[in-house]
């Protein structure tokens, strides 16, 4: 029986959720993974941020204007700013941006019926439609799309954020300063000293802590989690005192193969160790 009076602890149920303590149940939401707390298919908090990402869109064209069409891009922006449209020196324009949102409002129109509504306003009012209806949405290639397209609107004021050369020591995402908030708003004092992980959400005091952070997982991974999977800077520097010949002799010869760029740990300490142990039964010979 369901007790309308429960504060619901919710618990997977094969691909929902129920309470623990009544009869109640709760679908999975499609945007974060957890429990939407009721039979919608999406939560609340999920549609405001959705909704959110839009919403900074607007904002930052409105803080564009054409003298910045000229303006000397963020540093970070090479890898923010994916857009199809931009012009081929990838420093797109306003106009790309609309474009890209007018895009998937043709795309959604084709089911939902046509709109006078403009492309942002359109888009964040039928955020529930397309959560419901993924596939003929394109649900999560929507939601990457939008994310690239706020990350172009960002770099054309001037409010990329910094990317971090080194990965987050807890989930491997990206890591970076911000220049604004994340309702788009610039910060006053400019590009913040707290590094960010834009995938766990982990914040450092500042890049000092987020690196010796680093440094501290680097001694551990390799043996902790072997199946974690390094660019081949990122496993140089778990082992700096592999010569630089080493690398290329065994990429060259195929012990050591990349998938879609990444190389996994548990593969490069196997190597390692071969190396390690020839090195030592065999200290006169040159070893790759």
């Amino acid at each position: 029986m369901i007790d309308p009076t429960c504060i619901h602890t919710w618990t997977p149920d094969a691909d929902a959720y129920a309470c623990s303590s009544c009869d109640a149940t709760s679908a999975a939401c499609v945007a974060h993974d957890g429990p939407t707390g009721s039979s919608l298919l999406i939560c609340e908090g999920c549609i405001a941020r959705e909704r959110t990402v839009l919403d900074v869109i607007d904002l930052h064209l409105d803080q564009w204007d054409e003298r910045d069409r000229n303006r000397g891009r963020s540093p970070a922006a090479f890898t923010l700013v994916p857009m199809a449209q931009a012009r081929e020196d990838g420093e797109g324009g306003p106009e790309d941006i609309h474009a890209a949102l007018l895009g998937w409002v043709a795309r959604w129109t084709e089911h939902t019926g046509a709109s006078g509504q403009g492309a942002s306003d359109y888009l964040r009012g039928h955020i529930m439609w397309a959560a419901h209806n993924r596939e003929a949405s394109s649900w999560e290639e929507y939601r990457r799309s939008v994310r690239s397209i706020r990350a172009a609107a960002r770099s054309l004021v001037g409010l990329a954020p910094e990317r971090l050369a080194d990965r987050c020591p807890h989930c491997r995402a990206l890591v970076v300063r911000d220049r604004c908030d994340a309702e788009g708003r610039p910060h006053p004092d400019g590009l913040q000293d707290e590094p960010r992980c834009v995938g766990c959400g982990t914040v450092w005091p500042n890049v000092e802590r987020f690196t010796l952070a680093v440094h501290e997982r680097i001694e551990t991974l390799p043996e902790d989690m072997p199946d974690t999977w390094v660019t081949l800077a990122e496993a140089k520097r778990f082992f700096p005192d592999v010569p630089a010949v080493s690398w290329r002799v065994w990429r060259f010869r195929g012990r050591l193969r990349a998938q879609d760029g990444y190389y996994r740990l548990g593969d490069v300490v196997a190597l390692v160790n071969t190396r390690t142990t020839v090195s030592v039964s065999r200290p006169m010979s040159a070893t790759v």
